[in-house]
């Protein structure tokens, strides 16, 4: 894991620009998505297909002649460890 983080920050992140965006996720389907994960797949697809469409539409480029990338993580705690669920983008 700190390989990747280390390839990200060194070689990625160091050449493109960066945008971070969070979700946070209603109580309710916080306890959907924990005890059915491929739901929660989905779900971030879908954000990051908005995104993407967003970010591509607003550089002035359509889907089909641009492609955006992600890296995503889980957040499933908080700092008093109770649960919550945060895509960070």
């Amino acid at each position: 894991m700190a390989e990747s983080a280390a390839l990200l920050v060194d070689e990625v992140f160091a050449e493109q620009p960066v945008r971070q965006w969070v979700l946070s996720v209603p109580y309710p389907l916080r306890f959907l998505f924990a005890s059915h994960p491929a739901i929660m797949g989905r779900v971030l697809g879908i954000v990051y297909g908005c995104i993407a469409t967003h970010l591509i539409k607003k550089a002035g480029f359509s889907r089909k002649t641009a492609q955006a990338g992600a890296v995503t993580l889980i957040q499933r705690f908080d700092s008093a460890l109770s649960s919550t669920l945060r895509f960070v983008c």
